[in-house]
């Protein structure tokens, strides 16, 4: 299976900030999250969980991006199943 970076928010920021993760791609647009998460970050979609993604553009770089825009079928960590990146 492939692995590639995709952008994933950041929770309890000041600001947005979107982190580069490795993700796997299991279908056309789910992914798996691999790979360790620091302590100092509290992550929306943790590592293992399987996530929706979509390539956006950012205001600021209009270059295309793979971002995580949601989990499927995990939970997130304030409980929530249907986690989604605008809810951050």
């Amino acid at each position: 299976m492939k692995r590639i970076i995709a952008l994933k928010p950041l929770l309890d920021e000041d600001v947005p900030v979107w982190r580069p993760v490795e993700v796997m791609q299991m279908e056309h647009d789910w992914f798996r999250v691999v790979g360790g998460q620091p302590e100092v970050e509290r992550w929306m979609f943790p590592p293992e969980s399987n996530v929706r993604c979509v390539l956006r553009s950012f205001q600021e770089d209009p270059t295309l991006r793979l971002i995580i825009v949601e989990a499927i079928g995990v939970q997130a960590p304030d409980g929530d199943v249907s986690a989604k990146a605008s809810d951050a």
